[in-house]
This record gives C-alpha cells, sequence and structure tokens, in this order.
C-alpha cells in the first residue's frame, strides 16, 4: 500500500496542546481528514479533543478552524492527499 505525507500546521491553543508549530505525518493512501484528526486525539490526549477536536462529535472547538491547503472544511471525510497542508489554527479575532 502507498504511503503518504501530509503535512499539519499548528497556532495558538493547538500549539499548546500539541508542543509542535509543524509537523509531517505518514499514512496510508486511503485517510480522511476526520481519521487524521482522530489519530491526533489519541496521541495528545483529551485536552486535543476539549480544546480543538471533538471527532465525535466531528466538529472543532468554537474557535478552531480547519483549513485543507488553505481552503476551510466543511466535510472531515474528505480523503487527504500526498503533500497536502492541514492548518489547525484558532479563529483571527480581529482589534
Amino acid at each position: 500500500m502507498k504511503k503518504l505525507k501530509v503535512i499539519l500546521k499548528y497556532a495558538g491553543v493547538v500549539y499548546e496542546v500539541t508542543g509542535k508549530t509543524l509537523e509531517e505525518i505518514e499514512l496510508s493512501s486511503e485517510t480522511s481528514l476526520l481519521d487524521i484528526l482522530k489519530e491526533l486525539t489519541l496521541k495528545y490526549g483529551p485536552r486535543f479533543k476539549e480544546e480543538v477536536f471533538d471527532y465525535e462529535m466531528c466538529k472543532p472547538a468554537p474557535q478552531i478552524i480547519i483549513l485543507l491547503n488553505g481552503r476551510l472544511v466543511q466535510d472531515y471525510n474528505v480523503k487527504v492527499n500526498d503533500g497536502d497542508f492541514v492548518s489547525i489554527i484558532p479563529m483571527a479575532s480581529g482589534g
């Protein structure tokens, strides 16, 4: 089975939870964004689920947005491709 690599970018509270700003992960070729988010929850624990993404409810925390190659994700069951870039970041706040 062909493996693919996806780059994950974190900022704000997501960085606080993961301790990283960038992470490259290797996946099987049939992987959805939801699968990645579930794996991240298992890797980073309950704080990730509470403050970033609840995979059981299939929704991000209220202040979090998820982008796939720069586009806002509406369907977390979307399949990811080799070289995709996923950003998990807090919404920008104005001031």
